[in-house]
């Protein structure tokens, strides 16, 4: 159900409001995962400094193959999402249109995943603590697997301000702008198990500390569009004729820039350590120490064994520790910051009719024009000494493509 009203306060001047509840659709995957149950799954979760697979034994220890399961709680919800929003828009002299708008949602019941038979035994209501041993003697029933249950107990909250200045095409040119200034909260990620995306709570016993930034978050994001037909070889009529037509005659231009704030991301280490439960260990973080570097801070950096190379620093190193052998990192979910992402794409085409039924298409597309270094997603784990928060990996450079289409 969806209710909207609209109603014009002053002349050219209109107010809006709408309200509505969407109920979700449970995802494919979820019911996928049942017909796994029963299915053997050779996992590594010894210590790294006893490795207990190894390509001698790796089918015929007992501390690997046991089968896993996958249920769905029998209790779930349906899951819904409330949406409102609220908005002025006012016309404004030259085809300009203004619109100022807040926009809000909340997810309720949503899907999420939960890691059982592990060390903790929350299913049995034990709630042990973080202990010594190999995670199949920790588990909660050592003749099985993991086993992975979807509920719904996950929550979101979103709100938004959104700006938008739109041009209707008029003396050639027509654009539109738009500014979002918004944030985004959940405490669970994808309701199916991702080793990166999707790695699941650190602690089963406290879902509350999973609380945090959206992974798809984005605090401020500009885009524009614009259209523009240029204005010379239109209106002469001796560049009607011929082939000067197809060469002088009205070409387009269209263009979208991009400002847009980074992703959050979680920082976790890629050991996965039995005596926490067999589960992704987050860092400890470091008071009065902030994420990431300024550039000033790079700069100071001297180059060390641990640190090669500071230009490529992203995360401060001395912002996190590593937790003890039997200790949960104190860092929250989601609270890395990645590089923002700024783009300028352009086309310039021109279609020439030739006949009734045929057309020439002349184009060039320019991808990141103006070659902007969108930097990659730093290393997130801790345990990577030297390579934490390194930038590794960059965008897409500039691309230039030129194309001629014969449609008949």
């Amino acid at each position: 159900p969806r209710l909207g009203l609209s109603y014009r306060v002053l002349p050219q001047t209109v107010l809006r409001a709408a309200y509505g509840i969407y109920y979700v659709q449970e995802i494919g995957a979820l019911y996928y995962n049942l017909v796994r149950n029963g299915v053997r799954i050779e996992t590594n979760d010894s210590p790294v400094t006893q490795p207990l697979l190894t390509t001698a034994n790796a089918f015929n220890r007992p501390e690997f193959g046991f089968p896993s399961y996958f249920y769905i709680d029998p209790n779930s919800s349906t899951p819904y999402v409330q949406q409102w929003n609220l908005g002025i828009q006012r016309e404004l002299p030259h085809g300009m249109l203004l619109e100022a708008l807040y926009a809000g949602s909340k997810g309720t019941h949503l899907f999420r995943y939960r890691n059982w038979n592990n060390a903790y035994h929350v299913e049995t209501g034990e709630n042990l603590d973080p202990r010594p041993g190999t995670l199949q003697e920790l588990r909660t029933f050592p003749s099985l697997g993991p086993i992975l249950e979807n509920e719904t107990s996950s929550n979101s909250i979103y709100h938004s301000l959104q700006l938008r200045l739109e041009k209707r095409f008029s003396a050639n040119l027509s654009s539109i702008n738009s500014f979002t200034w918004a944030k985004s909260i959940d405490d669970g990620d994808v309701p199916v198990k991702d080793f990166y995306q999707s790695p699941g709570a650190q602690d089963e016993r406290d879902l509350r500390v999973e609380r945090g930034l959206s992974a798809f978050d984005v605090r401020k994001r500009f885009t524009s569009a614009v259209v523009y037909q240029l204005p010379f070889g239109k209106g002469q009529r001796f560049l009607q004729r011929g082939w000067l037509s197809g060469v002088v005659g009205p070409w387009q231009v269209s263009s979208i820039l991009t400002f847009q704030d980074g992703y959050p991301q979680d920082l976790r280490g890629f050991t996965t350590l039995s005596t926490i439960g067999g589960v992704l260990q987050r860092p400890n973080v470091v008071p009065g120490q902030r994420i990431v570097l300024s550039g000033e801070e790079r700069r100071r950096i001297q180059p060390t064994p641990a640190v090669p190379h500071p230009e490529f620093l992203y995360y401060n190193p001395a912002a996190v520790s590593q937790p003890g052998p039997f200790e949960l990192g104190n860092a929250g979910r989601n609270i890395g910051p990645t590089p923002g992402f700024t783009n300028l794409d352009l086309a310039i085409f021109r279609i020439i009719p030739l006949g009734e039924s045929r057309q020439l298409q002349l184009r060039a597309d320019f991808l990141n024009a103006l070659n902007f270094v969108n930097l990659g997603i730093p290393i997130p784990s801790y345990e990577f000494v030297g390579f934490y928060g390194q930038l590794v990996t960059a965008g897409q450079m500039r691309s230039i493509t030129v194309s001629a289409k014969l449609r008949f």
